[in-house]
């Protein structure tokens, strides 16, 4: 069977073959002699094992739009998410955000990346694969995702999938007061919202021919009111 998934435990490699249950697909490699110290079948019965990450336990993708998680140590199944369907060999490989406690996976024929809430499945972000319908693999370093693709595409791209410099983390609530958060911005164009402040923090902007006055309070962050 061919290679489909591949993730390191900080210790051990583990491998994903494209095989369905009963045989064997998921495999635990020794990194220094390259010797296979255990296989294991996969806890599903739709169709081939895919993709993996490694998030302190095992994630592994499974042809019929499905992830699950698995405690490698018992190999039971802790949870399982379903994915959009959209595209075949869904999901064909994904990492795990450690920033985020999310998973990224890219999905083949339908030349997408998504984000997906670890809980629900559901998309939180997507993207267009610069591979078009031959995205393949995906993996996640720390700060930035790392794909490449299939065919003859011979490149492997580094994303920066950063979010826009402020984020608002709530609406208006009594006292007409908002609350967002500050990010890095590394690598953003386009949609970002951009408020300035004096030095008293009393500086307002118009909206709509009216100025709205602001008031900044530094001791809570990411606190602004208006």
């Amino acid at each position: 069977g061919k290679t489909r998934g591949l993730t390191h435990d900080g210790v051990d490699l583990w491998s994903a073959s494209w095989y369905k249950p009963p045989t064997p697909s998921i495999f635990k490699i020794n990194t220094a002699t390259g010797a296979v110290m255990n296989s294991f079948v996969a806890p599903f019965t739709g169709a081939a094992s895919d993709g993996m990450a490694w998030s302190g336990l095992l994630w592994v993708g499974e042809e019929a739009n499905r992830i699950h998680l698995i405690d490698p140590l018992a190999w039971v199944t802790k949870a399982v998410i379903n994915v959009p369907s959209a595209g075949s060999y869904n999901p064909r490989d994904i990492g795990y955000d450690t920033r985020s406690g999310t998973l990224w996976a890219g999905y083949q024929s339908a030349g997408i990346v998504r984000q997906h809430n670890t809980t629900t499945g559901a998309a939180m972000a997507e993207f267009k694969s610069p591979y078009g319908s031959f995205q393949q693999g995906v993996t996640w370093d720390g700060n930035f995702l790392w794909i490449t693709g299939g065919s003859s595409n011979q490149t492997i791209s580094q994303v920066d999938v950063t979010p826009p410099f402020m984020v608002l983390k709530s609406p208006l609530k009594a006292g007409n007061r908002i609350q967002f958060e500050l990010t890095d911005a590394t690598g953003q164009t386009g949609n970002l919202f951009i408020v300035g402040w004096s030095g008293s923090g009393t500086r307002g902007f118009k909206v709509g021919g009216k100025t709205i006055p602001l008031t900044y309070d530094n001791f809570t962050t990411g606190g602004l009111a208006l």
